[in-house]
């Protein structure tokens, strides 16, 4: 079966593989005074079938806990509000994302056995071509590698004045047969590693931060539609 795309991996994200999940903390924002936390989370599954994914986000102040959905092939964005009244301080993502009996993978393992690995005992061609792989992360089809399904993510705040946005709780921004997701507006965060020109498309224009969910998109799209492409809310330029 072929595998879906690595859309996550196109954007230069930090990617974890949980169980079925594979995920990335697209930002972590702490809003001063008021004490309010958002986090949000880009989930894609990694086995077939409708996976649930349960998101807790802990701290001394509390926790609050999801569970989402995701389709085959679809890449969700989730958004977990916490209040921390203590301001600043630890914050953990605990993830549980169970495989369901009789799934398949169907996107290349984000595992560190999933890097081809040098053989010793191979010829020297074989063993230069191995460490090469190994060396830049490419990933084979390995079907038989499994996460583990409960994992933990440290999360590291960035801290805003002002009050927290209201945006969507969770959205889909992107499902199979939609355009390409660079087009569609899902953000790349500032500083991201770079990524290869096979997989990172080139832009142009102006590409200004959504108000209410922060993706971001062509400036020509937004004064045309004159609504946000990824979370449909009005959008005025």
């Amino acid at each position: 079966m072929e595998l879906a795309p690595d859309l996550l991996d196109r954007f230069g994200l930090a990617i974890r593989e949980v169980g079925s999940m594979q995920l990335a903390v697209e930002r972590a924002r702490l809003h001063w005074p008021s004490g309010e936390a958002r986090v949000w989370v880009l989930l894609q599954a990694a086995w077939s079938g409708e996976n649930v994914v349960a998101l807790e986000v802990c701290g001394a102040s509390g926790s609050v806990r999801r569970d989402i959905r995701v389709p085959h092939g679809e890449v969700r964005r989730v958004r977990l509000p916490l209040s921390l009244s203590g301001g600043a301080e630890p914050l953990v993502l605990r993830v549980h994302a169970p495989i369901r009996e009789g799934a398949s993978r169907v996107r290349a393992a984000w595992l560190p056995g999933a890097t081809v690995q040098a053989d010793a005992q191979a010829s020297t061609f074989g063993t230069l071509v191995g460490a090469i792989k190994q060396a830049v992360g490419i990933r084979e089809k390995r079907p038989a590698l499994q996460a583990e399904p409960l994992g933990e993510l440290t999360l590291e705040l960035e801290a805003f004045a002002g009050e927290a946005p209201i945006a969507a709780e969770e959205e889909a921004v992107w499902q199979p047969g939609m355009p390409e997701p660079l087009a569609f507006g899902l953000r790349v965060p500032d500083g991201a590693p770079a990524a290869s020109s096979a997989t990172r498309a080139d832009g142009s224009g102006e590409r200004p931060e959504c108000p209410s969910c922060f993706t971001r998109a062509y400036a020509e799209q937004v004064r045309a539609e004159r609504r946000c492409p990824s979370c449909g809310n009005a959008w005025a330029l």
